[in-house]
């Protein structure tokens, strides 16, 4: 008889020091749980914010495990969320999503890839491709706020000079370089982290490559449709 296993995230902040992960582990271990992938976030300031997912026998012992993990000297749990299912290798996924971005052959159908693989690699609630000059959506993953109210976010974001490069919130964003759109992904409550974004920046400049192969060897109205035709220079 197979035994149904719970299989959860935990994001925690462990000191940057040898033996602390290593100590989160055995706690883990200790509830008869299976530490099955960690993921480095980011690291600052003598910390690093990892994600482990997990596999416990029972969702019972969850309260169990938080506690016993938090006795960790220095450790703090951010997050503990249930999963659906096992994920599978980020980094699959995350090739999976460049040869979907490659294999498209229209601008629109970039652009609409591009807002929904950046949504489901970031797990966001949603994702947006926004015009900012005219405050319309181009391409839309979930549920965006509207395209004026991501303008305003990006030219506020603009003026603190790059600041939120960094800023652990749960919005982030980059721009097509060679087209005047932006794709802002939000996650509310869950901050996207250093190594998300850089995620986020990686996927949009392979999608502005490919806009950008497409545009020269099919300029047509098509593409000008999504303000192709005007060079960014920001």
């Amino acid at each position: 008889m197979v035994v149904p296993m719970t299989a959860l995230a935990m994001r925690v902040i462990v000191p940057d020091r040898p033996g602390a992960l290593g100590a989160v582990a055995s706690r883990i271990g200790a509830v008869r749980g299976n530490v099955l992938a960690i993921e480095i976030l980011q690291c600052s300031g003598g910390e690093a914010e990892d994600e482990l997912v997990i596999e416990l026998p029972s969702d019972d012992l969850i309260p169990l495990l938080a506690a016993e993990v938090s006795e960790v000297d220095g450790v703090r749990i951010e997050e503990v969320r249930s999963l659906p299912t096992l994920p599978g290798d980020r980094r699959l996924e995350a090739l999976e999503s460049a040869r979907l971005l490659l294999v498209e052959r229209s601008s629109q159908g970039l652009l609409e890839a591009l807002a929904s693989r950046v949504g489901y690699e970031l797990e966001a609630a949603w994702a947006a491709i926004t015009d900012t000059q005219a405050n319309t959506h181009v391409a839309t993953h979930g549920r965006p706020p509207t395209a004026s109210w991501i303008s305003s976010y990006i030219t506020d974001a603009r003026e603190q000079a790059g600041m939120h490069t960094h800023a652990s919130t749960d919005i982030a964003w980059a721009d097509l370089a060679h087209w005047d759109v932006v794709v802002t992904v939000g996650r509310p409550g869950r901050p996207l982290r250093q190594q998300e974004r850089l995620l986020l920046a990686a996927l949009t400049a392979l999608a502005d490559a490919r806009w950008h192969d497409l545009a020269s060897r099919n300029p047509a109205p098509e593409h000008q449709d999504h303000q192709g035709s005007r060079n960014h220079q920001g």
